[in-house]
């Protein structure tokens, strides 16, 4: 008689968290990026809602994407003219960004 060891995997599954004023499709999770960020798990996709969000974001070794739901033009990120980059990203970070605008002081850069 073989006897087989075997194991369990623990599976994390990617979730979409939403930013902002949105009503569809779900209802926003945070109003703010940083917030989505700390509330994140690795392989997660933060959804923004369009607006002009003023802030800073700093983003500790994730994967994550961050998303403009209805493109550049709507979704802006701006550093408000405070030192210090918009989005401060740790080196064990992998990001994608997509359809966002990001300025400083309403300049972009």
């Amino acid at each position: 008689m073989e006897c087989s060891r075997g194991f369990i995997a623990k599976t994390t599954w990617a979730t979409d968290l939403y930013v902002g004023d949105c009503s569809s499709p779900s209802p926003s999770d945070f109003s703010i990026i940083q917030d989505a960020v700390n509330g994140s798990a690795a392989n997660d996709t933060i959804k923004i809602c369009p607006d002009t969000y003023t802030e800073h974001v700093m983003i500790p070794g994730k994967t994550l994407s961050l998303i403009g739901i209805d493109g550049a033009e709507a979704t802006i990120v701006d550093g408000g003219g405070q030192d210090g980059p918009v989005f401060s990203i740790s080196q064990s970070s992998i990001l994608s960004f997509e359809s966002l605008t990001v300025v400083q002081n309403a300049r972009q850069i």
